[in-house]
């Protein structure tokens, strides 16, 4: 080993270790996306939601594969913005688990419905409880902002915020 190597090697072997953490906020907006969707309606029973969000045309050449009440894996367009664009895949929920999706702009749901003509899929998913405080705001038809993380647990549909937003551009 060179002279010049060896002290590289050493004076790495001598540099102590930098730990980087991320304070929780941040650490949070890294590990989250934002999606815009319609309120159709909000069952506190249940605490589920039922939401209209656009999709991209190319779903409705299979959509009609699946029947209301399937479960579903939607993957959502990427936008540069970090927010979501339309829904640009959907899945079977079993199917996605298969190929160990579960990372990503996709959010399990259940579908409710499918509209060709208007663009749309009406999904049904559940909330956490203080979520559903804030959507008493909100009326059916308003728009909303929807925080989901990027990693999504096993078995449960996940969101993390819900607010109320002007509808998002074309």
């Amino acid at each position: 080993m060179s002279k010049i190597g060896f002290i590289a090697v050493l004076a790495a072997l001598c540099v102590p270790a930098v730990v980087v953490t991320q304070t929780p906020a941040a650490q949070s907006k890294s590990q989250t996306y934002v999606w815009f969707a319609q309120l159709v309606s909000v069952d506190q029973g249940a605490r589920t939601i039922t939401l209209e969000a656009r999709a991209d045309q190319r779903v409705f050449r299979y959509i009609d594969q699946f029947k209301p009440g399937d479960r579903v894996m939607l993957t959502w367009t990427v936008a540069r913005s970090g927010e979501a664009g339309p829904v640009l895949h959907v899945a079977r929920d079993e199917e996605a688990k298969t190929a160990r999706l579960d990372y990503g702009h996709i959010l399990p749901v259940e579908l409710v419905s499918s509209n060709p003509t208007a663009r749309t899929l009406t999904v049904k998913a559940q909330v956490p409880a203080g979520t559903l405080e804030s959507l008493k705001a909100i009326q059916p038809g308003g728009w909303v902002r929807v925080t989901s993380p990027l990693q999504q647990p096993p078995d449960t549909d996940v969101i993390v915020t819900l607010d109320r937003s002007e509808p998002p551009p074309p």
